[in-house]
């Protein structure tokens, strides 16, 4: 599957300008009602090794969203950026993963050539069918969150008809 990297960096760019721009209570998804997908926040317990987390990554990415973050358990960033990915999950109305990394205990993939794109704490690389389609390392709403993985899964939709369930 080929992905449009400018396409998805956009709608992360107009996610993000919308939640900033907008109250909370102005933004609405929804209805602001609590939707049940298949959304999963997922600790990495797997070896410590770039090719293990690139199978787990493999697995997960298969039509959704997957979301890497790489984090600190001593980070207030990182855990404010995991608060709002749980917020996310009531948001979103379509699937996706979260697969958190501890960058102080999986220090030797942290250290692994193709991972020195890694910056600080909180990383976080989105990744769809194996490719990594974006990354950034702030801390972003859960508005703007639900709201790119909303997109992200009517882009694979409108590429491969039927490859992400409709909610």
């Amino acid at each position: 599957m080929s992905v449009d990297r400018r396409g998805f960096l956009r709608l992360a760019l107009a996610g993000a300008a919308l939640a900033a721009s907008k109250c909370l209570k102005d933004i609405s998804f929804g209805g602001g009602e609590a939707h049940a997908v298949s959304s999963v926040i997922e600790e990495y317990k797997g070896a410590d090794n770039l090719d293990a987390l690139k199978e787990k990554i493999a697995d997960l990415s298969k039509g959704q969203p997957l979301f890497v973050m790489y984090f600190a358990t001593w980070c207030g960033f990182c855990t404010r950026l995991s608060g709002e990915f749980e917020k996310a999950q009531s948001i979103a109305k379509t699937p996706h993963k979260v697969l958190k990394v501890d960058v102080d205990k999986y220090e030797d993939i942290v250290s692994e050539k193709e991972m020195k794109k890694t910056r600080g704490v909180p990383e976080v690389a989105i990744y769809v069918d194996r490719q990594e389609i974006d990354r950034f390392g702030s801390v972003v709403s859960a508005q703007a969150i639900a709201k790119f993985i909303d997109e992200t899964n009517a882009a694979i939709r409108a590429q491969k008809p039927g490859a992400v369930p409709s909610p």
